[in-house]
């Protein structure tokens, strides 16, 4: 394996682990959540976890890649890690605007539990 390739693989390697602690982290916070909120950032982070599964699958595709397909299978695991990294933001600012809801004073702002 290239030198390039294997930088790749480990720099998305390093990227699946920081993404697991952050998903496990948005798991418990989504918890603090009433019914519909709770529902609604369950199934993002449901998204989420399929996204990251996507990656995993790119990155073993990329193991065993001949020097022909590197750039094509590198590509997709680069516009695969793009979205997964978006979808994680998504979800993020999901639960940052669901806790200020949560502890807003103004009773419209706060949705039905």
């Amino acid at each position: 394996m290239s030198e390039e390739k294997h930088e790749f693989r480990e720099k998305m390697k390093s990227g699946l682990e920081t993404i697991d602690a952050k998903i496990d982290e948005l798991k418990g916070s989504i918890n603090e959540f009433g019914e519909g909120a709770e529902d609604e950032l369950k199934e993002q982070l449901a998204a989420l976890k399929k996204r990251r599964a996507h990656v995993a699958d790119n990155l073993e595709s990329l193991k065993d890649a001949s020097e022909d397909s590197w750039e094509e299978l590198k590509a997709g695991a680069s516009k695969a890690w793009d979205d997964l990294e978006s979808a994680a933001g998504d979800l993020g600012s999901g639960i940052k605007r669901a806790f200020a809801r949560l502890n807003s004073d103004d009773p419209d702002d706060k949705k039905a539990e």
